[in-house]
């Protein structure tokens, strides 16, 4: 909206702050995301807890955590998946 800090920039001024912002917003928590490709053209996500340390968590850091969030914003914009995977999130029933 044109209330909001963006400036009113467009979609594409998403980014790893807000996806974090939308999976907290949904689920109530940090979580982390991580793609992995499936042959021969699809790829499989994963939507895991956070625990920033522990030896089940690749991320040392919130800024880690952040970093890689931008990760995934980045590849699923570049091909063309961000807002197909955003639908998704905010409408699965999954828990």
């Amino acid at each position: 909206g044109d209330s909001d800090d963006d400036g009113g920039r467009p979609p594409e001024s998403f980014d790893g702050y807000k996806l974090r912002d939308l999976l907290l917003s949904k689920w109530g928590k940090p979580l982390d995301v991580d793609l992995q490709r499936r042959p021969p053209r699809s790829v499989y996500c994963t939507i895991m807890p956070v625990a920033y340390g522990s030896r089940k968590c690749r991320h040392a850091t919130e800024l880690e955590y952040l970093m890689h969030l931008q990760g995934i914003v980045e590849i699923l914009d570049k091909y063309g998946n961000l807002e197909l995977f955003l639908a998704f999130i905010r409408t699965t029933n999954r828990t």
